[in-house]
């Protein structure tokens, strides 16, 4: 088996005991790009360590056993649990996954711009066009 296969199945095994099964909403959890995330576990990307981390902070993905296939496949996530049994994260786990999550709204910022400007390009495009056809019918 290799490293992509093992990734993928692990992928589809941990998130299916949280009942995620769609790819937008797996990379939205960890939280990546679905882009990003959907490049890797297709292997167009190469799997980084950072990627390979997150997966085992976020849903206990052990990076060995998708790297080698040796250990368990799934382990307890690296988020502590309290003692009410409910998931704690570090102080430093919460600050890295809040800078996850704005870089990942600065991206969508950034694509909702460029949509933006693209949208003003194809009505000012459209306008011309109508004129045109004003300009012809009036002729």
């Amino acid at each position: 088996m290799t490293e992509l296969e093992r990734l993928n199945e692990a992928l589809k095994e941990a998130f299916a005991k949280i009942g995620i099964t769609k790819k937008t909403d797996m990379a939205a959890y960890i939280p990546y790009r679905f882009s990003y995330f959907s490049e890797v576990t297709t292997g167009h990307k190469p799997m980084s360590r950072l990627f390979l981390n997150k997966l085992y902070e976020r849903i206990g993905i052990n990076p060995q056993w998708v790297r080698t296939g040796e250990g368990e496949m799934l382990t307890e996530p690296a988020v502590p649990k309290a003692e009410n049994g409910s998931r704690r994260q570090s102080t430093r786990a919460a600050k890295s996954d809040m800078q996850d999550v704005q870089a990942f709204f600065e991206e969508l910022k950034k694509q909702l711009a460029e949509k933006d400007e693209q949208l003003s390009k194809r009505d000012a495009q459209i306008d011309r066009l109508l004129q045109i056809i004003e300009n012809l019918s009036g002729n």
